[in-house]
């Protein structure tokens, strides 16, 4: 598990959803006003996890909206959007608010 960062979209392809191409996934940032600088593509047992990072810093429902947009599992995009729903005007703990958007390497 790696902590997100506020310039990072991670998207989970899981292989009932499919996988959108890097050229896809470029110009679909397009579209948006984005340009990735870098993706990264690591394959799990169900599909693939991919860190775009962009130049741009943004919010958090923002990077939900963003990896939705770029085809995000619908449940993991779900999650993190009732995490953030739940949390608004409440005083998060910091170790909970950096663990809100991550990709885990197996379930348990």
């Amino acid at each position: 598990m790696s902590l997100p960062k506020k310039n990072t979209a991670l998207v989970d392809y899981d292989s009932r959803t499919g996988e959108i191409s890097v050229p896809d996934m470029y110009s679909i940032a397009r579209i948006i006003g984005l340009c990735p600088v870098s993706v990264c593509y690591k394959r799990t047992r169900r599909g693939w996890h991919v860190a775009v990072t962009f130049l741009e810093r943004f919010t958090d429902v923002e990077l939900i909206a963003i990896q939705a947009i770029l085809g995000d599992d619908p449940m993991r995009g779900a999650l993190n959007f009732m995490r953030y729903w739940e949390s608004k005007g409440k005083k998060v703990p910091k170790f909970w608010r950096d663990r809100s958007n991550i990709l885990y390497r197996r379930k348990l």
